[in-house]
């Protein structure tokens, strides 16, 4: 790619991605910048959200805020890079209350998604969460809103944190 150049991959043109959820991994001889948009809702598109890549993976991730409550679906994306398959812990940190802790198994080179409003006892809240990994991952949260009934009417989506 040229010096001071800017590419689109259309992910919607490739064949085996058509359907599926997934993750990429970009490496480069060079620095570069890496975003990911998500349009949903055919080719006029309704909503749709963006974030900037993870810069690189680690074994420790904080997200911060996250809604399951009224008309939010939140989902946690956990993209395992490495040739090992990564044990995850999740602490679900509630307003009030002792965490949830969860444990998840992320086959390599894959991606995992949790479906956080189906995890026992966060069906309907606010949550943040604290995960550990005993391999790099790279941690993203996404959240939609349903208002006035249609699916997935807004979005919104973070990379985690390294930093407390």
């Amino acid at each position: 790619m040229p010096a001071r150049a800017r590419a689109t991959v259309d992910t919607s043109t490739i064949a085996a991605l058509t359907g599926a959820s997934f993750a990429t991994t970009l490496e480069s001889d060079a620095v570069v910048v890496l975003d990911r948009l998500m349009s949903w809702s055919g080719a006029g598109g309704y909503a749709a959200h963006m974030e900037t890549a993870v810069e690189q993976p680690a074994t420790t991730w904080y997200l911060a805020e996250g809604a399951t409550h009224g008309v939010f679906d939140l989902f946690y994306l956990i993209q395992n890079p490495g040739s090992i398959a990564a044990d995850i812990r999740v602490r679900y940190l509630r307003p009030s209350g002792a965490p949830i802790v969860k444990t998840y198994q992320v086959a390599p080179r894959s991606r995992h998604t949790i479906w956080v409003n189906e995890v026992p006892g966060l069906a309907s809240g606010d949550v943040s969460a604290a995960i550990t990994s005993s391999e790099d991952i790279a941690v993203e949260r996404a959240m939609y809103g349903s208002p006035g009934g249609q699916v997935f009417g807004n979005g919104t989506n973070a990379t985690g944190t390294r930093l407390p």
